[in-house]
Formats: structure tokens, C-alpha cells, sequence
């Protein structure tokens, strides 16, 4: 009992004693550097630079002038007659277990009723009417690719990326 008391001992000394030879002693000598830079998002603005940003909201996309204040009401009672509410239906489609992590939305350049989406875990999903209803697209896992999407981009010309 005291022979393998005084082994593990002396093999427990060993061990701390290479530790501390193999260890580095020395202070580093990298240096870190910090210089301060300005975030012009967060310089102080005047109330001359809200009202150019508000006038700047208010031209007109056909002539590049300012919008009237006749053609505004005009553009506000068009509003007011929108409908209200747009009915959006729900299904569940699982898995309950864990929360849905929609990391990518796309709608397609070409065609605006069909909008792409992509999650952490879950795949690619097309919606054809606008994201009333969604279905997976299985064809991308059959393919090979990574069920993880994190972000998605789609060229001028209908190329999806993601």
C-alpha cells in the first residue's frame, strides 16, 4: 500500500515538474493597440439635418420633385381605402421539440408570389403565393446540399444562391 502510495507520488512530482519546465514563463511582448474612430451614425445631428432626411422621404418618383401637399392627400386617401387586414393561415409543421431559426428570406426577382426561406436546420422552403402556404423543397437535400442556411441571394438574371 505504501509502495503505491509513494509511485503514484513521485509519478504525480514528474508530471508537475515537466509541466512547469515546459511552460512559458516569459511576459509577451505583442503589444495591443487601440486607436479611436468616429461612427458618423452617431455624431450629434442638427434639427436642419432631420428635416432634409424628411424631405428627402417625401419626392416624387415621376417628376423628382417634392410632393405636393394635394398629391400627398391623394396618396393618403389611396391608403385608407386599402384593406385592412390580410388573412394569413397558420399550419404547424413541426418539429415541436425545438424553436424555428429562419435564417435566409428571398423573394424571387423574377416572380413576386414565390418567396424562398432557409433555417438553421431545417432546409429550403418555397412559398408560390406570396407565404400563404410553404412546402420543403426536398429536391436541394436529395441533391447533396447542406440543410444549414444562413443566408441566400438570388442574381439578376434568376440564379439562386444558397
Amino acid at each position: 500500500m505504501k509502495r503505491n502510495s509513494l509511485i503514484i507520488g513521485s509519478v504525480s512530482l514528474v508530471a508537475l515538474a515537466a509541466t512547469l519546465a515546459v511552460m512559458p514563463w516569459s511576459k509577451s511582448t505583442t503589444k495591443g493597440a487601440y486607436s479611436k474612430k468616429g461612427l458618423p451614425s452617431l455624431e450629434a445631428q442638427t434639427a436642419d439635418d432631420a428635416r432634409k432626411w424628411l424631405e428627402a422621404r417625401y419626392i416624387d418618383q415621376s417628376t423628382g420633385q417634392p410632393i405636393t401637399p394635394e398629391k400627398l392627400e391623394v396618396i393618403r386617401k389611396q391608403f385608407r381605402m386599402s384593406p385592412k387586414s390580410k388573412a394569413v393561415s397558420w399550419m404547424e409543421q413541426g418539429p415541436d421539440n425545438i424553436g424555428g431559426r429562419t435564417r435566409a428570406i428571398q423573394v424571387d426577382r423574377a416572380d413576386r408570389t414565390m418567396v424562398w426561406a432557409g433555417g438553421v436546420s431545417g432546409g429550403l422552403f418555397v412559398s408560390e403565393n406570396r407565404g400563404n402556404q410553404w412546402s420543403r423543397v426536398d429536391s436541394y437535400i436529395d441533391a447533396g446540399a447542406s440543410p444549414y442556411i444562413s443566408s441566400m441571394t438570388q442574381t439578376s438574371d434568376g440564379v439562386l444562391y444558397v
